[in-house]
């Protein structure tokens, strides 16, 4: 989660670096305490590994979508959704396939597995419907800013994007007393959120999102985007993802880019109306697929 504008400032690479999944899940169990670290969907997790089989055809891989109608809906909710822009409805699994892709397929799974196994609750001051919402806004500019300058990483950036800040619901459920008054903090201005938390717990949010995907045996460009997106000149995060971590989670109609803008410009030499474009675009986009995952 991004902090606002005028408090914003560079962190450091991640300094909770895990690329075992047994590691991870005992450092996360430290961190959370008394909340359990949650798993991966197995469905999701058999469909990730038989996309990634090369031998598996593409009916067989079409019947086990299929077989599993909770995922099956979603997906085709998704795909469907504005935020892909396809160049027609999808029809059926197999015509999603078709189009989408493995690539994309196994990013989108990927997606709706993390979204399935987050906390999803009431509460008066975390609102999960909204958290979504702002990351589908920035997934979905992230993938326009990629179809108008980096076109191979759209997919990558899409799911990177969307899960920056996939640690924060967990986060407010281990410790919410507490995470919720730095969140509040955060929102008045007082420091970067990064900042709030590393100097209460000694680690932050995007920290333990690494540990998370790590624990989920996630890519490693995924794990280093969500670890280090806020570490200025990291090279390992995708440049869209560099350039949406910079947004604040104003409401929707008070949506500021300004930092964005900035970056895009000063940091990366793009021009600034292409740049203004593509993020008008993922704004239009978002919508639906802020629904699909909520």
């Amino acid at each position: 989660m991004n902090a606002p504008p005028q408090a914003a400032s560079a962190s450091q690479p991640s300094a909770l670096p895990c690329r075992d999944p047994d590691d991870a899940r005992a450092r996360l169990a430290r961190i959370l305490g008394n909340v359990k670290v949650p798993t991966f969907p197995e469905g999701h997790r058999r469909l990730l590994h038989a996309i990634r089989d090369e031998r598996c055809s593409p009916a067989h891989l079409s019947r086990l979508v299929a077989s599993d109608p909770g995922v099956s809906i979603r997906l085709m909710r998704t795909v469907n959704s504005a935020a892909f822009s396809l160049p027609q409805k999808v029809s059926s699994i197999s015509h999603a396939i078709a189009l989408l892709g493995r690539r994309s397929l196994e990013q989108t799974v990927l997606a709706l597995g993390v979204t399935h196994s987050l906390p999803k609750w009431p509460n008066r001051q975390f609102n999960t419907k909204l958290f979504w919402r702002a990351a589908a806004r920035r997934a979905t500019i992230a993938r326009a800013l990629c179809e108008r300058f980096e076109p191979e990483a759209a997919e990558t950036c899409f799911t990177a994007a969307l899960l920056l800040d996939m640690a924060v619901p967990l986060l407010v459920k281990a410790r919410p007393r507490t995470y919720l008054d730095i969140l509040e903090g955060w929102r008045a201005g007082e420091a970067p959120l990064h900042d709030l938390e590393t100097e209460t717990f000694g680690w932050n949010h995007s920290e333990v999102g690494s540990l998370l995907a790590a624990a989920w045996s996630f890519p490693e460009v995924l794990r280093t985007a969500i670890a280090d997106h806020h570490a200025g000149g990291t090279l390992g995060v995708p440049m869209a993802v560099r350039l949406v971590a910079t947004m604040g989670e104003e409401a929707d109609n008070k949506l500021n880019v300004d930092l964005l803008m900035a970056t895009a410009v000063h940091e990366f030499g793009l021009p600034p109306d292409p740049v203004r474009s593509a993020v008008d675009t993922g704004v239009r986009r978002y919508d639906e697929l802020a629904r699909c995952l909520s």
